[in-house]
């Protein structure tokens, strides 16, 4: 009832789009981590000098 399943594979092009989406998602998170107050400091890891 069903025809055959011919395999798919991406052109580079595809592939570069993929890439892109995920480096820019780790990007936007790595700026969130640095910039915004999301997790808490560990005053015990990181002492303030005196």
């Amino acid at each position: 009832p069903f025809d055959k399943f011919w395999g798919y594979l991406p052109t580079w092009q595809e592939w570069g789009i993929g890439l892109a989406v995920v480096g820019y998602g780790f990007l936007v998170f790595s700026a969130a981590y640095r910039y915004l107050p999301v997790f808490p400091k560990e005053v015990e890891l990181n002492p303030l000098p005196e």
